[in-house]
């Protein structure tokens, strides 16, 4: 909204026309507009004194600039369907601890200011993007300014709602000692997931093999000493994960 106004002597009344404008509305000696699409447009005033009779005339030719559009966009939006919300705006969620990268439409000859509130591990800022490490759960924001060659403003705020990932944990038959599990060659080992805030499980044996089973079982074929992985997700993607090496013992 552009607001414009004249003051003339002796003037009582103010007419106001324009064209160009999606909306406005006048008070006496002032006229606030709304203009339209990137084009022209004008303003015309008549002043009149106590009798109507017109004692001044104004014009005025407007160049309508277009604004740019501030549009924050992410790499996470596609992981998680669960929107929060604080302080009158939609909340996207964020992994505690995991990259995400945010970036708005690059325009040729536009500036982009990022304002950053909430708790962070570590940001990094290009031309039209913003890569963060979200730390604690909580809320924090990301303000983008975005101004063209017209020097046209536009801004937007996202929200973003940082949780926990899952707690990835297991045991195991035979038991886990250490950090380690024994097992015979041609023995089963039983998997029995215990993690918390989990909905997903993806069990890497250490050997190409893999389950997606919550709770499963495998058995090892050739000796040797294996790096088994419980990696748990939640429902918006967040990920944690737990090793254990598997010492597998000939017969």
């Amino acid at each position: 909204m552009n607001t414009y106004s004249i003051s003339v002597p002796n003037a009582v009344k103010y007419v106001w026309n324009s064209t160009g404008t999606q909306g406005s509305h006048f008070n006496a000696n002032s006229y606030t507009v709304e203009w339209g699409k990137n084009s022209t447009g004008q303003i015309t005033v008549y002043a009149e004194d106590a009798i109507g009779s017109i004692i001044h005339t104004a014009s005025l030719n407007i160049t309508i600039n277009s604004k740019p559009n501030a549009l924050i966009t992410s790499d996470a939006e596609n992981e998680c369907t669960y929107y929060g919300e604080q302080q009158g705006y939609d909340c996207l969620v964020a992994c505690a601890g995991k990259l995400i990268n945010y970036s708005a439409l690059l325009e040729v000859g536009n500036t982009y200011v990022w304002n950053i509130i909430g708790i962070q591990n570590s940001q990094v800022t290009t031309t039209n993007g913003l890569s963060i490490i979200w730390g604690q759960p909580g809320f924090g924001q990301i303000k983008l300014i975005q101004t063209n060659s017209s020097g046209c403003v536009d801004s937007t705020i996202y929200c973003v709602e940082v949780i926990s990932p899952p707690t990835a944990n297991f045991n195991s038959i035979p038991n886990i000692s250490g950090n380690q599990i024994n097992v015979c060659l041609g023995s089963t080992l039983f998997l029995n997931d215990i993690s918390t805030g989990a909905t997903d499980w993806e069990w890497d044996f250490g050997n190409g093999f893999h389950s997606s089973k919550r709770n499963t079982e495998y058995i090892y074929e050739i000796p040797g000493t294996y790096d088994l992985t419980l990696t748990a997700y939640n429902d918006c993607k967040c990920i944690n994960t737990k090793t254990i090496q598997v010492v597998v013992s000939p017969i």
